[in-house]
């Protein structure tokens, strides 16, 4: 039974359906436009599952999270217990700020000099270990309210959070080579311009096309004063290898590449059908933190 959602990808292991009782943790992410989770055998340390829906009417998380509680009881996989949940949840501002500057009751402060705090929302900090910093953002209450009764001891990180802890530790670990990081989504993006394996900048833009895209990428490399066709640029998200918007990016960049699948995991066999780079931020949502 999915009510509003419309399943876009399943993947299950054959021992999810033979009731083997093994420990799980559950990763999910809470998007815009619908929700994605995943199940990970801590045994085996092997991804197991992974299913995405797209909610059937475009709106906002709150707009679906009212029915996302009936869905999680009736979905055989999301009703069991879990070792461990982690929660990862989209919004458009994300402030990063130093551990030597950030303090707790400086905490609204600081996010308000950046950004705008809307009412109804909930402020959290995520720590970014390998940055030394805090990543500070707005969560609405309906998100808090829901994960609390639905999802007891589940972990929150901000979306943009997962992407700079799990890119900066795959720069770092994995070696990797890269100006630029695109994460894309059906309706926003997040752009990451990295300068000797530091972060330089980030930011999410919410888009309704791919023209929308591209003018928010060139404005920002304006602004930076950087070319295109000098940059060496890592896609991930929802674009396929063969798609004419790939080949625009692929014309502009000096070199496009996707992501390595981090092998600090196993996965299951049906999980070399599913391009890797769509669901980055999901798969890495585990380790981070």
């Amino acid at each position: 039974m999915s009510g509003p959602f419309r399943n876009t990808i399943r993947i299950v292991d054959p021992v999810c359906e033979t009731g083997t009782e093994s420990k799980k943790n559950l990763s999910i992410e809470l998007l815009p436009d619908g929700f994605v989770f995943s199940l990970l055998d801590v045994d085996a340390f092997r991804y197991i599952a992974l299913e995405a829906y797209k909610q059937e009417h475009n709106g906002h998380i709150s707009h679906y999270l009212k029915h996302l509680g009936g869905f999680m009881k009736d979905n055989s996989l999301l009703n069991q217990p879990f070792e461990r949940i982690s929660v990862s949840c989209y919004s458009p501002q994300l402030v990063i700020v130093p551990n030597d500057l950030y303090r707790h009751d400086d905490q609204e402060a600081l996010f308000g000099f950046c950004a705008s705090f809307q009412p109804k929302h909930h402020l959290r900090a995520d720590i970014l270990n390998i940055m030394q910093s805090r990543a500070i953002y707005a969560v609405p209450d309906e998100v808090i309210s829901f994960c609390e009764e639905h999802m007891p001891g589940y972990r929150l990180r901000h979306h943009g959070s997962v992407l700079i802890e799990s890119v900066m530790a795959a720069l770092t670990i994995e070696n990797w080579h890269t100006d630029m990081v695109l994460h894309v989504k059906p309706r926003h993006f997040d752009v990451m311009i990295l300068e000797k394996n530091k972060l330089l900048y980030f930011h999410s833009f919410e888009i309704q096309c791919f023209d929308d895209l591209l003018y928010y990428l060139f404005y920002v490399l304006k602004q930076y004063e950087m070319q295109a066709a000098k940059l060496k640029l890592v896609l991930m998200g929802e674009m396929a290898m063969d798609s004419d918007n790939f080949n625009v990016l692929r014309s502009f960049f000096g070199e496009v590449r996707f992501p390595e699948r981090n092998d600090m995991y196993r996965y299951s066999t049906d999980f070399e059908n599913v391009p890797y780079h769509f669901y980055f931020n999901l798969l890495n949502l585990d380790s981070c933190g």
